[in-house]
């Protein structure tokens, strides 16, 4: 936006989101600054089992969509658009977004005693949906869910490819700002709406 000439400038602060702007302008806008408020953000300890290969998708504003491509076992957990795998996606599970939220994950983990898969997992949102059942129910219960969070990412291990344990970071539910319709202001010519 604006001219490509002049000097570049960012307004960014590592772990904290900008929830506001200030600053000076005549005819322009001379000078502009932000209002930064804490993200609060807690790592939830992995459920399951140490596989050989540490995974950590980091943290995200919101996640989109769930899609799993292998039926026998939770082989590939992709967490958003997979449109390169159209071929291979069994089943998918889409949030309503921004405005849902994974609030809880629940599923199941089996195995040998050397080789342990996570065997299901199903996401329950902020809206109160329930997502498909990804994989097949069966083996010991596990629950990752904290009371008024959002999960905001995922971390854990694989084993031969194959999901062995889920974690994942947790951040306050957003709370959406009441919305309050204004009387219009100006004349009382053309068409009405309202968006």
């Amino acid at each position: 936006m604006g001219y490509e000439h002049g000097k570049n400038f960012s307004l960014a602060e590592k772990g904290k989101k900008i929830i506001g702007f200030h600053g000076y302008a005549e005819k322009n806008l001379i000078s502009l600054g932000p209002y930064f408020t804490t993200i609060s953000i807690s790592k939830s300890e992995c459920c399951g089992d140490i596989g050989d290969c540490y995974w950590d998708d980091g943290v995200y504003e919101s996640i989109k969509r769930f899609v799993q491509c292998q039926h026998e076992y939770v082989d590939y957990m992709i967490f958003v658009l997979a449109y390169y795998l159209k071929n291979l996606i069994l089943l998918q599970f889409e949030l309503y977004y921004p405005d849902e939220f994974i609030t809880a994950v629940d599923g199941t983990f089996k195995g040998a005693p050397l080789i342990k898969r996570i065997l299901s997992l199903v996401f329950k949102t902020s809206k109160g949906r329930i997502s498909p059942t990804f994989g097949s129910i069966s083996g010991t219960r596990l629950v990752l869910e904290k009371k008024g969070y959002a999960r905001v990412g995922f971390h854990g291990w694989t084993i031969f490819y194959s999901l062995s344990a889920i974690g994942g970071y947790f951040s306050l539910l957003p709370l959406h700002p009441t919305v309050e319709q204004l009387e219009a202001r100006g004349y009382d010519r053309g068409a009405t709406w309202n968006n």
